[in-house]
């Protein structure tokens, strides 16, 4: 399907271009850039607003996977970023430092690898024996402000690495901000212990990332893809001819956000098997935290 590029030329000669886009609403610039294409609306992105570019961010680079529900699209954000710096380095480091910083970290965790200069360099030790650096993954690699940078996607390599620089120069308390989120995603896997069932930490950090979108989605009106199922089919097992209405589904199986506004009731659970007298309900200096977290499953179904 062909692009209508006469459309978006008369968009962009328009008079006053620069004070009408940073007045539209963020909806309505989004459905320029589907329209028009992300790649041919680099000079209306560089006049948005953060507050648009951070609405428009929020739908455009989260894709509804099939049984998955909505999860974060790399390649969507490895797109906008390089529309980004159709405008310049500096222009593209300017609006991402106003743009919420988990986000950033999210994004370019999934297109590097970053690690602490010293921590994958060789050294020689105080006996004289050489240890030999950390072996990275073959790809290219960078070094900048103390840290060595190892490239996941390697088409968007040109375009991170020109922004980090930037970053470096200009804004050094985000560059080292950014830089220390990345260095906690790029872990290797957690070894196998009492905690090793927990989420690693990619797939956290990406769970409050996606927590907090759908508390923002929420308050501008907007209702997370499993809430809507759970609605739906609280709407199919409603009998309109009379009787008790279906019982409210459980908001553990509606969304990530509120399993995590329950996990104070869990621990108030906790605490109280902690004071149970009862030996059998309450954890010994020894018990993990998962024991004792199915110490306080047994004691709700005891007092419940």
């Amino acid at each position: 399907m062909p692009k209508p590029r006469p459309l978006l030329d008369r968009l962009l000669n328009a008079p006053d271009l620069a004070r009408i886009v940073p007045h539209l609403q963020p909806d309505v610039l989004h459905r320029v850039i589907q329209v028009c294409g992300l790649e041919d609306c680099a000079e209306l992105v560089a006049l948005a607003t953060p507050d648009q570019l951070a609405r428009i961010l929020d739908i455009d680079i989260w894709r509804t996977r099939p049984g998955r529900g909505e999860e974060f699209d790399v390649d969507r954000f490895r797109l906008w970023l390089e529309v980004l710096m159709q405008s310049g380095a500096p222009v593209a480091a300017r609006k991402l430092i106003q743009l919420d910083i988990e986000l950033a970290i999210a994004g370019f965790a999934r297109l590097t690898s970053v690690f602490d200069r010293a921590a994958v360099s060789p050294y020689t030790t105080l006996d004289g024996e050489h240890v030999p650096g950390r072996v990275l993954n073959h790809g290219p690699v960078y070094e900048i402000g103390g840290y060595t940078i190892v490239a996941r996607v390697p088409s968007a390599w040109d375009a991170v690495v020109d922004l980090l620089v930037c970053l470096d120069s200009d804004y050094p308390d985000y560059f080292r901000r950014l830089m220390r989120g990345c260095v906690r995603l790029s872990n290797g896997t957690r070894e196998a212990d009492g905690l090793h069932n927990l989420l690693p930490d990619q797939d956290q950090d990406m769970f409050d990332l996606a927590c907090d979108r759908d508390a923002r989605r929420e308050s501008q009106g907007y209702v997370a893809p499993a809430q809507a199922r759970a609605f739906l089919q609280a709407a199919r097992q409603l009998e309109l001819g009379g009787g008790q209405p279906p019982p409210a589904p459980s908001p553990a199986r509606t969304s990530g956000r509120s399993r995590r506004r329950r996990r104070p009731a869990i621990t108030r659970l906790a605490s109280r098997a902690a004071r149970c007298r009862s030996p059998l309900l309450r954890p010994c200096r020894r018990t993990t935290p998962m024991q004792s977290l199915a110490l306080s499953k047994c004691f709700a179904k005891r007092a419940f």
